[in-house]
């Protein structure tokens, strides 16, 4: 999202805040205008290097945490179960206006080919993780 500009920039000590307001009240009436559902991509905050996450939340925002209380909906993702592997992400429902939120699923991918969501690998890790953990 930091790559769309605002109608107006801004100057102060919280231009950036009311600027990304901004954008996000003109994204608003265009999509309500042409009855269209919008998806916004943010980056969160950098975590610390090596480290791994799982469940991705609106405190992860990176920078404007009013993005999270204006939205509908936010999804994080991050990593997936230690031993997924690479290719394991999990999906977090961070913030539902309407439903429910702070729930979650690991889903594989295939990366190499720019899969995000490979049903098939994600289904053999739940048969394994299933068995491994010797649950039904």
């Amino acid at each position: 999202d930091e790559g769309v500009i605002p109608p107006e920039h801004r100057k102060g000590e919280s231009s950036e805040r009311l600027e990304a307001q901004d954008i996000y009240k003109e994204l608003k009436t265009f999509a309500a205008k042409k009855q269209l559902f919008l998806w916004v991509c943010a980056q969160t905050k950098r975590g610390k290097s090596g480290q791994r996450k799982m469940i991705v939340t609106g405190d992860d925002s990176a920078t404007d945490i009013s993005k999270i209380r204006r939205c509908a909906m936010a999804i994080g993702i991050g990593d997936g179960p230690e031993d997924w592997g690479p290719d394991g992400r999990h999906i977090n429902i961070a913030v539902h206006r309407y439903d429910k939120m702070n729930c979650g699923w690991s889903v594989m991918g295939d990366f190499e080919r720019a899969i995000f969501y490979d049903r098939e690998k994600t289904m053999e890790m739940l048969k394994n993780t299933k068995k491994k953990h010797g649950s039904d």
